[in-house]
């Protein structure tokens, strides 16, 4: 849809300003608002490649064995 550094082509702005003129049902002398509308359009659908990249997980530290404390018990003796 956009070459490498982000910019449109033109034949994708005159495809795009082709179909608003066609939408719109042919006026004439309406080209540039159509060909701006275009190019805002298209520029508004092209993501940046920096947010289509995955985001890493969180890195999760261990915790020290230190900082675990044991469970709370009931105090109920279990049977077996």
């Amino acid at each position: 849809m956009s070459t490498n550094n982000g910019s449109l082509k033109h034949e994708e702005i005159a495809r795009k300003a082709y179909e608003i003129y066609e939408k719109e049902g042919r006026p004439k002398g309406r080209e540039k608002e159509h060909w701006n509308r275009a190019e805002a359009e298209l520029k508004a659908a092209v993501k940046p490649v920096a947010s289509t990249a995955p985001v890493p997980p969180p890195v999760i530290k261990p915790m020290p064995v230190s900082a675990v404390k044991p469970a709370a018990t009931t105090g109920r003796k279990i049977r077996r």
